[in-house]
């Protein structure tokens, strides 16, 4: 029997979509996008949770008479480690940020024209045009510059990235590569197996090809995924791909997982086949050089440095982000992860820095976690949220926790949050300098719709198509001189400047303040001391005394004078 759902733009158009409940996600995606007329980037259910291309209808726990949230293609935003990339409404392009990361279009200006999606790396970024071809720009050793391959890139359906590589699967179902060659820019010599690949999936330095008929062609970094000879007879009949940081999971028929990556230490090597014990997979993910799984019947099973077979009512995990750029060891890589139960309660695992212990009380009627590179924020049914983790980066909401109210979704840079309330105001904490501090902008940040993150900054897209950024300058926090192109009038400008003004005045008021303070203090302590009396000379030891005394010379006594002789008398 089928279900209806409903998806709606942003815009409010609105189409209703039959399908059987074991349909794939895919398939929902694909009949949208074909009644809608237009191509769509995020898919949103009624709780919040971002839909993925992976399992089914039923595993995704989408029911009948459901409402999916679709933002279409052409309002989105990509980002890459320090720059982003705005699709506007005609299909051209806007860029910011960090140059040296895609932050500068120029070159190519011209040709990002009729654009329907933007793939990004931590330093480029390749835009799908409608034609099916593809424009590159960003830093050329990460895949900014496609001129070997350009020719080829034709009739491109998908593109897939790594950290400083992208993958293009064409329409006939071959590949091509580029970018830097030890993270997955070349594919030459799998070239010949790469046919009728459906999927491809990326860790930070590799690519997995999903052909299909169900065999996985692998390619890239050694150490992250892209050898997998010692599991080569086991990668076929496989259903779907996940990629991590450093390494690939194959989900295959009974719950059976194959794994492999993470060979940064020859003695820490994860590679093997893993039986959860499932009947179906619908989610996988890595995390402190560990694998959690996690079935479609809410049980949950983890292996590799954590070993936790025996969890029941699972909905999903959400693990900290990583950064690839800091890539150095496997166990510092989402160091935790966070089980959210079908009772609405959540569960910590990992690092203990990362602990839930302290907010564990308050971690009932959960729908939707998020997190930073060490911290987690969590939304409450009723919109509330709760934090943990390092304060510094998002782990503490005390400043802003009256504000944090009826929130719907949360958004996260790798060292701040952002919270979306449902009245379109924007709430953000953790690090300041990095996307935590957002009162510059506050006033513009109305009738917000999505916010998208680089590491260090955000962007909100206001229900008009307007863009409002803040944060880290070198990370596309200062979009001022693209601002008309961002759709921001001078009302934005007046706003801005007033809260800069108000912002400066605040700052010299607390300067004078701690000037005062300073000098009140000084004061008090200066007449302390002034009115402190002279202490009186401390009266000597006894025994100084008597060493003093007996060192002292004794005067030479005076000789006393004897007694007068009697004289005898005159004879006479």
């Amino acid at each position: 029997m089928s279900i209806s759902v409903a998806v709606v733009l942003l815009s409010g158009s609105r189409v209703s979509i039959e399908l059987d409940p074991d349909s794939r996600l895919e398939a929902l995606r694909t009949k949208a996008e074909a009644a809608l007329g237009t191509h769509l980037g995020k898919l949103i259910t009624e709780a919040g949770a971002l839909l993925k291309n992976q399992g089914t209808l039923r595993q995704a726990g989408i029911r009948d008479g459901d409402t999916i949230t679709a933002v279409a293609g052409h309002v989105a935003v990509a980002a890459s480690t320090s720059a982003f990339a705005l699709i506007r409404t005609d299909g051209s392009v806007v860029t910011w940020g960090d140059p040296l990361s895609g932050g500068n279009s120029k070159d190519v200006q011209n040709q990002l024209q009729n654009v329907r999606h933007i793939q990004a790396n931590t330093g480029a970024f390749a835009a799908l045009r409608e034609d099916g071809s593809v424009v590159t720009w960003g830093d050329e050793d990460r895949g900014g510059c496609s001129q070997r391959v350009q020719r080829q890139l034709q009739d491109v359906r998908q593109i897939q990235a790594s950290s400083e590589a992208f993958a293009a699967i064409k329409a006939d179902g071959s590949v091509v590569a580029w970018g830097h060659v030890d993270t997955g820019g070349t594919c030459r010599e799998v070239q010949e197996q790469l046919k009728d690949v459906v999927s491809i999936v990326a860790s930070d330095g590799a690519f997995a090809a999903l052909r299909a008929d169900g065999v996985v062609v692998t390619w890239g970094s050694v150490n992250l995924g892209g050898d997998s000879s010692a599991v080569r007879s086991h990668l076929s009949h496989v259903l779907w791909l996940h990629g991590g940081p450093v390494g690939f999971a194959a989900v295959k028929a009974g719950g059976r997982v194959v794994y492999w990556g993470s060979d940064f230490d020859p003695d820490e090597r994860i590679h093997g086949v893993y039986e959860t014990g499932f009947q179906d997979i619908q989610q996988i993910e890595w995390f402190a050089n560990s694998w959690v799984a996690v079935g479609s019947d809410g049980r949950m099973s983890i292996w590799g440095k954590y070993n936790i077979s025996q969890c029941q009512g699972v909905v999903g995990v959400k693990c900290l982000m990583d950064d690839p750029l800091r890539l150095e060891d496997c166990d510092d890589i989402g160091s935790a992860a966070v089980a959210l139960l079908s009772d609405g309660t959540a569960v910590a695992y990992g690092h203990p820095s990362q602990s839930s212990v302290g907010v564990q009380e308050q971690l009932r009627q959960v729908v939707q976690i998020q997190a930073t590179g060490d911290a987690f924020a969590a939304i409450r049914s009723d919109g509330s949220v709760v934090t943990w983790g390092l304060q510094g980066v998002g782990g503490c909401s005390r400043a802003v926790q009256m504000r944090l109210q009826r929130v719907r979704d949360i958004q996260a840079s790798l060292f701040a949050f952002a919270a979306l309330r449902d009245d379109g105001q924007v709430v953000t904490w953790g690090d300041k300098a990095l996307g935590g501090d957002s009162r510059s902008v506050q006033r513009q940040l109305r009738n917000v719709k999505c916010i998208q993150a680089t590491e260090g900054a955000f962007a909100a897209i206001r229900g008009d198509g307007s863009v409002v950024t803040w944060g880290s300058s070198v990370d596309g926090g200062n979009s001022r001189k693209v601002r008309r192109q961002l759709g921001r009038t001078q009302e934005d400008d007046q706003m801005e400047a007033e809260a800069k003004a108000e912002a400066k005045a605040e700052a010299k008021a607390k300067a004078k303040a701690r000037a005062k303070a300073k000098a009140k203090a000084k004061a008090k302590a200066k007449a302390k001391a002034k009115a402190k009396p002279k202490a009186k000379p401390k009266a000597k030891p006894k025994a100084k005394v008597r060493a003093k005394a007996k060192a002292k010379p004794k005067p030479t006594p005076k000789a006393r004078p004897g007694p007068v002789p009697l004289k005898r008398p005159a004879k006479r």
